[in-house]
């Protein structure tokens, strides 16, 4: 046995039989298609997911296998370790079935920057914080592309402000492919660009992000009133004065 890539979920491995995966215990096996760069993954003789304009997975095994530092890299430019690798496979078995490789990529590195995640607030069914670094180091991009997140009775939401509506925050569910529709807007917000606050966020102490006296708490309290609510559309105004009175 060859062993590309092992954790305590996936095994990807040459065995006397092939190339194949173990994943949750079971077994995937790959095909390629004769018209595209194209990975097919079969589970009990049965297609569970295609992964588009991608790469022949038995080739790049070969390669993980022949060289410890091989990097993949796909037609997007992105470059791949045997873990990153893997994940594009469980992946795409586990979101979907019919993946263009940038959609795939833009998945698994959501994943792996969650996995590193700093939470700044956690208490009755929310969860508050920013996703980890991408690969290169947080200095390589400005604060608009930094995501922060809310998740609220285990509903995962997006924080945007790097919009076109300066004065508004949306909040977007992580979708499949990308922000296509946003699950709330609040209006009122100043400008402000909310990761630039990260100490203030993990401090929990009160600042004014929003040019007035604000704390994590009271800022998560009024995002899960929002959401909970099941409104689409806030003012910042009216979102203190309702969480105010329901503190009361």
């Amino acid at each position: 046995m060859h062993v590309i890539y092992e954790d305590d979920l996936r095994l990807l491995s040459f065995e006397q039989d092939g190339l194949s995966l173990r994943y949750h215990g079971e077994i995937y096996r790959f095909s390629v298609d004769g018209h595209e760069p194209m990975v097919i993954i079969r589970h009990l003789g049965e297609t569970v997911a295609y992964i588009h304009n991608s790469f022949d997975v038995e080739y790049e095994c070969r390669e993980f296998c022949r060289q410890p530092n091989y990097r993949c890299r796909t037609i997007t430019g992105t470059e791949h370790d045997a873990k990153s690798f893997c994940l594009l496979l469980t992946t795409a078995i586990d979101e979907g079935y019919n993946w263009q490789i940038d959609d795939l990529e833009r998945k698994v590195d959501e994943l792996i920057r969650y996995e590193s995640r700093e939470v700044w607030y956690q208490v009755d069914g929310i969860e508050f914080g920013r996703y980890g670094e991408e690969s290169g180091g947080r200095e390589e991009y400005h604060y608009e592309y930094e995501i922060l997140y809310i998740i609220v009775d285990g509903k995962k939401y997006h924080l945007n402000d790097n919009v076109n509506e300066p004065d508004a925050l949306y909040l977007f569910e992580p979708g499949r492919y990308g922000r296509k529709h946003a699950s709330l807007r609040i209006h009122g917000t100043n400008g402000a660009v909310l990761a630039a606050y990260a100490d203030d966020w993990k401090s929990g102490q009160t600042f004014t992000p929003f040019g007035k006296p604000l704390n994590t708490q009271q800022f998560c309290t009024m995002l899960a009133y929002a959401l909970r609510s099941g409104k689409k559309d806030f003012t910042l105004r009216e979102l203190e004065n309702i969480t105010k009175i329901e503190r009361k």
